[in-house]
């Protein structure tokens, strides 16, 4: 079972490499927290439909996220952030991961 924070997180991260539905059925899902049974009353399809594109988004999220790795990287930048003593740095790093 996928993690919901760790999923969300990347879905904040990657979204725009989605389709507009896969994008649309995942913040039904996660956000609006809708069952499938609703996402695909609200849609007109099937709910099997519903969640294969949902789980299709989540694998699609998690296979850019296992190229590009942002979140390990975002993550060590935070860690800096922590232990930086100046301020101009720190605020330049917290920029960056926005």
């Amino acid at each position: 079972m996928i993690d919901r924070e760790y999923i969300i997180r990347l879905f904040d991260l990657y979204n725009s490499f989605l389709t507009d539905k896969q994008s649309d059925y995942f913040k039904s899902y996660y956000f609006e927290d809708l069952s499938l049974n609703e996402i695909a009353e609200n849609n007109g399809v099937s709910k099997a439909m519903a969640g294969k594109t949902i789980k299709t988004a989540e694998e699609k999220l998690i296979e850019i996220e296992n190229k590009l790795e942002l979140t390990k990287i975002y993550d060590k930048i935070g860690e800096v952030i922590l232990l930086e003593k100046d301020e101009k740095i720190k605020n330049i790093l917290k920029d960056i991961v926005k």
